[in-house]
């Protein structure tokens, strides 16, 4: 369903609270923020991938495009 306008408040304001924290760690490592953010992810196992399916398909489709 739809979320609250208290909800999306409260989302901001922890967006903006980890938004600080991660610039903080950014500009204390000398490391760019989508570095940090991607350590960070892959140190709770998560996974950072920045790969575009659709071009993936695309590919794959233009190798295949017959069977298609």
């Amino acid at each position: 369903g739809r979320r609250s306008a208290e909800s999306n408040a409260t989302l901001d304001a922890g967006f903006a609270a980890v938004e600080h924290t991660l610039l903080k760690l950014s500009r204390s490592t000398a490391i760019p923020m989508h570095q940090v953010i991607n350590l960070f992810m892959k140190s709770c196992g998560r996974n950072a991938s920045s790969i575009n399916y659709w071009n993936l398909y695309s590919n794959y489709f233009k190798d295949k495009s017959q069977q298609e």
